[in-house]
């Protein structure tokens, strides 16, 4: 499973993508189409962790928190 920190570094690797360059737990983020391709790129490349977000839940990943919530509930999922 990915740590928050891990997380937060992957996070941040996708400024070029509009997210922003410092993230805390809470710094808010807007996520479009093209942070979340980045993000699910990254996350897939490095650890191996699919993050599946349909197009009405992507208004919830709006901080690193609200994402690592996301990904450890639908990592606990048979």
């Amino acid at each position: 499973m990915i740590t928050k920190e891990e997380l937060r570094i992957v996070l941040q690797e996708c400024a070029a993508a509009g997210l922003p360059e410092h993230v805390d737990d809470d710094t808010p983020i807007a996520m479009d189409s093209f942070a979340l391709v980045w993000l699910q790129h990254l996350l897939q490349e490095r650890h191996q962790t699919l993050l599946e977000v349909r197009n009405s839940q992507l208004t919830e990943l709006n901080s690193l928190n609200a994402i690592y919530a996301f990904l450890t509930k639908s990592e606990s999922r048979p």
